[in-house]
């Protein structure tokens, strides 16, 4: 069954979405598309719904159905491989003989059914689109590392990184899509929902107060848009309550 979820994030503080690229007098560059704008790849906002989902799923159900993410050897492996008497082995004749979570988000032996699309940063509504495109996007800020052990700044341990600019909140549009089995989509679409909106912050540098997202006004969590459909339609909020619960386990 075909499913999409249509989403924005919008950030409070300053974001950095680490490149591993080295730019001129920076250390750390934040992610930029060719035309400079901010962005996040899906592969990000992936792997951080990816905890979420997992911390939500265990906390309604049990925590051993699910494999154990991010070393590839804690995760489900491919039956031929699994150890005798285990999870993954006991369900080798089932249709699908990896964990729920691993059946949405995929693992090293199948990859998901799902699409989670490249974030970008969208021109703040009271700006004309010639300013936005000849601003700057980033700033270079100087940090310096802290010694946990001594807690007090390492010694030749200063470095630089390009955040977002300051002055604004940078808003996100984003999009997941794909297929998943009919009896399972309403569930799972659920716990994607659920996970979204308990986001809290996103990138590097949280710890320094760098990327944590804006609720909207009113309101402690949630997003600034978030449309769910399954099958075309969209999912009301007693079907995700329903979906949701349908991960709980007794």
């Amino acid at each position: 069954m075909e499913v999409e979820i249509t989403y924005k994030l919008q950030f409070e503080s300053a974001l950095l979405i680490g490149s591993g690229v080295v730019a001129a007098g920076v250390d750390r560059a934040t992610t930029q598309d060719e035309r400079g704008r901010l962005i996040i790849p899906g592969t990000t906002l992936k792997g951080r719904l990816r905890d979420e989902c997992q911390r939500i799923a265990s906390a309604l159900g049990r925590p051993e159905d699910y494999c154990q993410p991010p070393r590839t050897e804690d995760m489900c492996p491919h039956p031929f491989l699994a150890k005798p008497n285990s999870r993954v082995a006991l369900a080798s004749s089932a249709e699908f003989p990896i964990c729920e979570l691993c059946q949405i988000f995929g693992c090293t032996w199948q990859p998901s059914s799902l699409i989670f699309t490249t974030l970008i940063e969208e021109a703040p509504a009271d700006l004309s689109r010639q300013l936005w495109e000849e601003m700057a996007k980033t700033q270079v800020r100087a940090s310096v590392a802290i010694s946990r052990l001594r807690r007090v700044a390492a010694e030749e341990r200063l470095y630089t990184s390009a955040t977002s600019a300051p002055g604004w909140q940078p808003l996100f549009r984003g999009r997941i899509f794909g297929s998943l089995p009919e009896a399972k989509a309403v569930r799972f679409v659920s716990l994607l929902q659920a996970g979204l909106l308990a986001l809290h912050a996103l990138g590097g540098s949280k710890s320094r107060g760098l990327g944590w997202l804006l609720p909207p006004a009113g309101h402690s969590i949630g997003l600034p848009f978030l449309e769910v459909k399954v099958g075309g339609k969209i999912l009301t909020p007693e079907e995700f309550r329903q979906g949701l619960e349908g991960w709980r386990k007794l």
